[in-house]
């Protein structure tokens, strides 16, 4: 099981949808400090201090893309993993009745929790935690979202997807974006090789997987090139 192959030809014949997640993602910027920074220009006026996450290539695909997953299966209580401070977030819990923030970084949960108390959220609760062990009791979660996390662990990849497997209650959906090296050497913020990802989906039985065929190339240093692989599963065995 994986990501509709129809979800491609959606965002090109409705582009008005994912344009209304990219305002409410720029929305939630806006408010958020730490993703929202100015600089004073020589005229003394304002500008961003960089460009804003939800303009960044990837994001106008990934985050649209969960979230109009996170509308077909609204229910109940959601996860966020690598969750930081990004407003993705808010996104969810603005579909979710109860949505956990995890993050290995404390200072990242900090900061998303003063975000989260300006926007007046109360069904979200940041938890300090690593997915290669989930402080969670087995079957905890309707849906897991699991966005750019995977390539900038190290190791024990398999682990992840079991742990992500294990809080999942049966008929749950995860939904993950992996970006993957398809060219150049890895660097310490890319681990995983396209070529590791056939093996690494067999943990969850995955056969086959869909990139988006417009916001596929990512290229970076040293003439690295990376793939966003968008992948939706259903846990339908326990």
């Amino acid at each position: 099981m994986t990501y509709e192959k129809n979800f491609a030809e959606l965002a090109y014949s409705r582009p008005e949808l994912f344009e209304d997640y990219i305002r409410e993602f720029l929305s939630y910027e806006m408010i958020c400090k730490h993703s929202c920074e100015f600089i004073r220009r020589e005229d003394n006026t304002l500008w961003f201090k960089r460009e804003p996450s939800s303009l960044y290539w990837s994001r106008q695909i990934e985050w649209p893309w969960a979230i109009y997953h996170a509308e077909l299966n609204s229910k109940g209580h959601a996860l966020d993993i690598g969750s930081g401070w990004s407003v993705l977030k808010y996104g969810i819990a603005s579909r979710y009745e109860k949505v956990i923030c995890l993050d290995n970084n404390r200072e990242s949960l900090s900061k998303a929790n003063e975000t989260t108390i300006r926007l007046g959220f109360n069904n979200i609760r940041q938890v300090l935690g690593d997915v290669r062990n989930l402080p969670f009791p087995n079957d905890s979660f309707d849906c897991v979202f699991c966005i750019s996390v995977l390539e900038h662990i190290k190791e024990n990849h398999i682990n992840c997807l079991h742990e992500i497997h294990r809080v999942l209650k049966l008929g749950g959906v995860a939904l993950l974006s992996i970006d993957v090296v398809l060219k150049g050497f890895q660097s310490e913020e890319y681990y995983l090789h396209y070529e590791h990802i056939p093996n690494l989906l067999k943990t969850w039985d995955i056969t086959e997987i869909c990139v988006h065929p417009k916001y596929r190339i990512g290229r970076g240093k040293d003439g690295m090139e990376t793939v966003v692989l968008l992948i939706h599963y259903r846990k339908q065995f326990v």
